[in-house]
């Protein structure tokens, strides 16, 4: 991964002009949020640092598991095959086995994996939207750290403090995606009398 003109190095912590040790709460490098991440972080495997040779991940063995526990659950309940998968996941992590009784409690576990397990990896506005649960989760204020660097006894001292960076909105009408309005106009998508075509609130 190509950051900052190296490859594979992420610096985390930056302020005043870039100058080690910071004398005040500056920002990090990494983002807004003040978060790096090792997702996605991919360093050449072959032929000595040759750019041209990356092990992509295409496909995660852990999403097929948790699709599959997922699926399983919805279709007959969560004994057996589900929980195997769901706890094949925490197991490989270090955690304990989870056991829900009933759908309902299988179907929270799951995504709280998933939340989890497929962070920063693309996967949860999606999940969140054909859980029905976007609107209520996403409407916040986001939280990052700001962090700062301090030479105590000739030992790097790192502080951080919480702040708050965005009031994130997410509509409802965001559950749908809206039809072009070339689409709308030719008038084969309406019912021919309330409705236009077009989805709610676009």
């Amino acid at each position: 991964m190509w950051y900052n003109s190296q490859i594979g190095t992420i610096p985390y912590y930056i302020g005043d002009g870039g100058k080690s040790p910071t004398t005040d709460y500056g920002r990090s490098d990494a983002g807004e949020d003040g978060y790096a991440l090792e997702t996605y972080k991919y360093v050449a495997r072959i032929n000595n640092w040759d750019d041209r040779n990356f092990a992509w991940t295409i496909f995660r063995l852990a999403e097929f598991y948790l699709n599959y526990a997922e699926a399983m659950n919805e279709y007959a309940g969560p004994g057996g095959l589900p929980t195997t998968y769901l706890n094949m996941i925490r197991k490989r992590a270090g955690m304990p086995d989870k056991n829900p009784g009933s759908v309902e409690a299988f179907r929270e576990a799951v995504q709280n994996e998933r939340s989890v397990e497929l962070a920063y990896e693309g996967h949860r506005l999606n999940d969140l939207q054909r859980w029905l649960k976007a609107y209520s989760t996403l409407n916040v204020v986001l939280h990052g750290f700001q962090t700062k660097a301090n030479n105590t006894s000739g030992a790097l001292q790192r502080n951080w403090k919480i702040v708050s960076f965005m009031n994130r909105v997410w509509p409802k009408k965001y559950y749908y995606l809206p039809f072009s309005n070339a689409q709308v106009s030719n008038n084969y998508l309406g019912d021919g009398a309330g409705w236009l075509g077009q989805n709610p609130g676009w």
